[in-house]
């Protein structure tokens, strides 16, 4: 987790952002309900793959 709050240095992304990004990274997840938009709209994974936030759709 410390990864991801290192990697979105610009981003304020905080223990329970980062929390949410490993599980979905470990689950191979792509699709999460946020209304955090604005940093989660950013977050690139390795594979260039980014989350859909399903209050979007």
């Amino acid at each position: 987790m410390a990864g991801w709050m290192r990697q979105c240095g610009d981003l304020p992304i905080d223990l329970a952002d980062a929390s949410l990004l490993w599980v979905t990274q470990e689950q191979g997840l792509r699709r999460i309900a946020t209304l955090n938009r604005r940093d989660f709209g950013i977050v690139r994974f390795p594979g260039g793959e980014c989350l859909e936030n399903l209050l979007d759709a």
